[in-house]
């Protein structure tokens, strides 16, 4: 959280800041009327960090548009995988293969948020020109329509239904 490397650094604790930032509006961004006030001291506590880390090129950009920051303050740090903890198994796989009626064919697996952010959009159009290609191919997507927590349908969820997505 970007108060905690504020309040290390007007405390005087020598600790180096390194804060991961996948979302780049200001705390409570939705309240116009609060808006200008929480903007300018939360990128107060941004320019506290040592390095702001963003997941990806994208999320870099948004936060050095919005917070008109130079690249230099930042690094793309992405996000990874615990390989000890997720690995291969095979009769998990096929049994899934076989619920999800994908099991003979050649499988593309996007797991996150289907959001424009992560580029929903983007895998919607290549696995449509994919398909065209390659006829046996199956796209299985996992993860929430839009926000965490929200479990409902979305125009995206919805689109990749529409393209033949599982």
């Amino acid at each position: 959280r970007a108060e905690i490397a504020w309040l290390l650094r007007a405390a005087g604790c020598p600790v180096p800041t390194v804060l991961s930032c996948n979302y780049h509006y200001a705390p409570l961004h939705k309240y116009a009327l609060l808006r200008p006030a929480m903007r300018c001291a939360w990128r107060r506590c941004l320019l506290s960090a040592d390095r702001l880390a963003p997941i990806s090129q994208y999320c870099l950009e948004q936060h050095q548009t919005y917070w008109k920051m130079p690249a230099s303050r930042f690094s793309i740090i992405p996000c990874g995988v615990d390989r000890a903890h997720f690995h291969p198994d095979r009769s998990s796989g096929q049994l899934w293969r076989r619920k999800l009626g994908v099991e003979d064919r050649f499988v593309l697996l996007y797991v996150g948020r289907l959001a424009v952010q992560k580029g929903t959009d983007v895998l919607i159009e290549a696995f449509r020109r994919c398909r065209t290609r390659y006829s046996g191919l199956a796209l299985v997507a996992v993860g929430p329509p839009d926000k965490f927590g929200n479990a409902g349908k979305s125009a995206l969820a919805e689109a990749l239904r529409g393209a033949g997505a599982v």
